[in-house]
């Protein structure tokens, strides 16, 4: 059986950071609405918001095209509602390849922009207090969205020496080969066993937007600590923490991410 427990603080943190989109309307609620569609609609757009900074419109990419597909990614996360839950990973990934069927290649978009979408959306429709309660079987087998946290930590905790050329400085917006988005999917199942792959998602995404952020921190202390730009007064340069306490909250939350 999976570990379903979730941490309310990088949930309720995650919810905190939802600033627009009508998601934020669905996300208190514990019963569906009227028209469950919208629900749909508002999750999968907001996915598409989180995607849409690697997105360059062009003639390629027609705005009216991408609505069309967001429409029908839509609909067939809502037909995936109607149905049974899913009983294995095989099965869920079956109703996968149908939501990246629904964002057909007429919309231009990549394997890996695609895949953020819909997990995002899946992480949206999550937060609603809604379809942790009534769905939660639901999600599962779902998938980690890719993004550069989480592809920044399967790196370093899930893929060995030998996988570095499958992915290499491949972005996730890049990734356009769907063997090499299943084998990501798979080591990070494996890697997270027993977990809930949704739910971890929450966590490793806030810290290794720590870890980054420390890591800037160190370099700056690093750069200004003995030698200060005459910009930068003592007061500020005495406040940073030490060199040392950057490192040990780098070497914690590094070893926090590990899922040993």
């Amino acid at each position: 059986m999976k570990e379903k427990t979730i941490n309310d603080k990088y949930l309720n943190h995650f919810i905190s950071e939802i600033t627009k989109g009508d998601i934020r309307d669905y996300i208190g609620s514990s019963e569906l609405p009227s028209k469950p569609n919208k629900i749909y609609t508002a999750a999968v757009y907001q996915g598409y918001l989180d995607m849409c900074r690697t997105l360059r419109f062009s003639s390629k990419h027609n705005k009216e095209t991408i609505n069309e597909a967001l429409n029908n990614l839509s609909q067939k996360i809502g037909d995936y509602f109607k149905n049974e839950s899913p009983k294995n990973a095989e099965s869920y990934d079956e109703s996968f390849n149908e939501f990246m069927g629904s964002l057909d290649d007429s919309s231009k978009l990549t394997i890996g922009q695609k895949q953020k979408i819909i997990n995002m959306a899946f992480k949206y429709l999550f937060c609603c207090k809604c379809f942790r309660t009534m769905y939660s079987s639901y999600f599962d087998y779902c998938h980690m969205p890719l993004d550069k946290y989480t592809l920044s930590w399967y790196k370093r905790v899930c893929q060995k020496r030998s996988d570095k050329e499958k992915i290499g400085d491949t972005t996730w917006s890049s990734i356009n080969e769907i063997e090499l988005y299943r084998f990501i999917v798979e080591k990070i199942r494996n890697k997270l066993d027993n977990r809930l792959v949704l739910i971890c998602e929450f966590e490793i995404w806030e810290k290794e937007k720590q870890l980054e952020n420390l890591k800037t921190l160190q370099s700056f202390i690093k750069a200004n600590k003995s030698s200060p730009s005459p910009a930068l007064s003592n007061c500020f340069i005495n406040s940073l923490p030490s060199k040392e306490n950057c490192e040990k909250m780098i070497k914690k939350i590094t070893n926090e991410l590990k899922y040993e």
